[in-house]
């Protein structure tokens, strides 16, 4: 995004800074690696084929072993329906599938409206409905929907749940969100950093802004895009 956009390493966004962000989401705890994914792939049962699709060649679900529901012959291969209604999102995709690659992961792309791919994030349970869906914006978090706490979209069941995540430790964690204050928060969002119900994806900026040093009271800006001329006030430029 070439600096125009900031990281997500949780369920808590890490901008604009705050008091929910726990020391332990701040930092990645998954950081860039493709010799890894390698490494970890082949000590899981899968036989690795970069730029190729990988398939599992020891079913089972022992440490070594490909895990529970995995067949022999399965492929790594899935498909990934995106937004491309904004250039960077096809571009962040195409470089996704890039970085898949690398470890034998086939990324098909399925470029489609906004509407069409919001439309179609919904608790999926049969076959031929999507595998990967990214509509190429964040959850917001504003007075609408409390704090950060994620319920309604982590908790089993929850409203936009769509990827039918279901965690027992998490359903319990946030039920204690209400009670537990900060602490529990901190609990919480740490344990779906490493959970990865869904993959943290960076956020872009919403709006790049030109504003004279003149003018003051523009910021800081609205997170949701709003402005509010009445702050503004004029001043001799360099003063």
């Amino acid at each position: 995004m070439q600096g125009y956009g900031n990281p997500t390493y949780g369920p808590v966004p890490l901008v604009p800074s705050s008091p929910f962000i726990s020391l332990q989401q701040a930092k990645n705890p998954y950081p860039f690696d493709p010799p890894a994914a390698v490494a970890l792939l082949r000590g899981h049962g899968w036989q690795v084929t970069p730029h190729g699709t990988s398939t599992c060649v020891r079913p089972g679900t022992r440490a070594d072993e490909c895990g529970p529901g995995i067949t022999a012959g399965a492929k790594l291969a899935f498909q990934l329906q995106y937004a491309n209604s904004v250039q960077g999102v096809s571009e962040e995709t195409d470089a996704l599938q890039s970085a898949f690659a690398q470890a034998g992961i086939t990324l098909t792309l399925s470029g489609a409206p906004f509407g069409t791919v919001v439309g179609d994030y919904v608790p999926c349970a049969h076959a031929g409905c999507w595998q990967a869906n990214y509509y190429g914006q964040g959850w917001y978090f504003n007075p609408g929907y409390n704090d950060p706490d994620g319920a309604i979209l982590f908790q089993t069941r929850g409203a936009f749940n769509g990827g039918s995540y279901t965690s027992p430790t998490a359903d319990a964690l946030i039920a204690n969100l209400s009670s537990g204050g900060i602490p529990a928060l901190y609990t919480y969002e740490n344990y779906l950093a490493r959970q990865l119900p869904v993959l943290w994806m960076p956020q872009f900026d919403l709006q790049i802004s030109a504003v004279t040093r003149a003018l003051r009271g523009a910021y800081p800006q609205d997170s949701l895009g709003n402005i509010y001329p009445e702050n503004w006030y004029y001043t001799k430029q360099g003063r």
